[in-house]
């Protein structure tokens, strides 16, 4: 419904509203999700490809958005655009809630169907330093769709000269494709992160891939040409897809959290994420592209920080908690 409301929104106040409602029900959405996932798969196997899928469907959306754009955006204006570019989208699931899914809830991942009160120890600082860690990574993927945008307007603006008028300042035509483009980064990325899984462990790739920002920010903070800058956000997009999907696994890993608490867990450190994700966006449409850019510098050398704190995180390996728990198991057996 909020987007039917953008699309007729008579004037800017009732349009920040309903983008609003929006963002109010993607964040109860992705709270349903992690415990939903986590409670219908049957195995991490399959766990692993439902997050594969989802994110491959989710970067797919950014591109179907893009294209769209080319195509239509200068024929049919912003608001049909809304219409036609959403709810072919949003339909089909709606019908699939009701007609392809039951109520039944399945058995839970492999390795928490016998311990449904569970707890881990320092749940708070897992989910705080998992969260901070999670609001890093969107600040620096989420932030490539708007800076495109506003770097391709800076490099018009500057081209242009004096004789600059307001086209210049929009973005539209194959500047939308070349969005496109950068946001199909995130598909192979997430393909490559799919197939590596458990070779190589959690935070040695992100570590790996923290380091590599560093780099990719401090080359697009020169800002040498139009060329320069859509590398670096397509290099930004890939290992994007890379850490979002890695922390996924994070994300619906019941043994992080503890089964007693994992919805509180998933969720608060997913809220984390989101408003990382939505600080980097509105710095983009308010502040100089150059504060943005150094900003993400410093998250990047911050992930690095903040992993070197996270030993919880097993690598697919049983926690010490998860050890006791079997130990005392098995000696009640005897």
């Amino acid at each position: 419904m909020s987007t039917i409301v953008c699309a007729v929104v008579a004037d800017f106040n009732t349009l920040l509203l309903s983008r609003i409602l929006l963002g109010f029900c993607l964040g109860l959405r992705h709270t349903l999700l992690y415990v939903w996932v986590a409670e219908m798969v049957s195995s991490q196997q399959i766990l692993a490809k439902i997050l594969m899928v989802e994110s491959i469907v989710f970067y797919a959306g950014e591109i179907w958005s893009s294209v769209l754009g080319f195509l239509l955006l200068d024929l049919i204006g912003w608001r049909m655009f809304l219409l036609c570019g959403s709810l072919p989208i949003l339909i089909p699931p709606i019908f699939m809630l009701h007609c392809c899914f039951t109520e039944k809830v399945g058995p839970q991942i492999e390795y928490s169907d016998e311990k449904e009160t569970a707890t881990v120890p320092n749940f708070v600082g897992r989910t705080t330093k998992l969260g901070l860690l999670f609001a890093c990574i969107t600040f620096n993927g989420w932030l490539t769709t708007l800076l495109v945008p506003a770097l391709i307007k800076m490099f018009n603006i500057k081209e242009a000269g004096s004789n600059s008028n307001c086209s210049v300042t929009m973005t539209r035509g194959p500047e939308l494709l070349l969005l496109g483009l950068v946001n199909f980064a995130a598909i192979p990325s997430t393909l490559l992160t799919h197939c590596i899984k458990g070779k190589i462990g959690f935070r040695k790739l992100q570590g790996v891939i923290a380091m590599i920002c560093i780099g990719n920010f401090a080359l697009m903070l020169t800002q040498e040409s139009l060329e320069v800058a859509i590398l670096t956000n397509f290099i930004a997009k890939f290992v994007y897809g890379i850490t979002a999907l890695n922390i996924c696994y994070v994300l619906y890993d019941v043994n992080y959290f503890g089964t007693k608490y994992f919805a509180l867990g998933s969720s608060t450190a997913s809220s984390l994420g989101m408003i990382g994700g939505m600080t980097g966006s509105a710095m983009v449409a308010f502040a100089p592209t150059s504060s943005v850019i150094f900003t993400a510098l410093v998250l990047s050398v911050v992930q690095i920080m903040v992993l070197f704190s996270m030993p919880e995180v097993q690598e697919g390996k049983m926690g010490k908690w998860q050890e006791e728990e079997m130990e005392k198991g098995a000696q009640s057996l005897k």
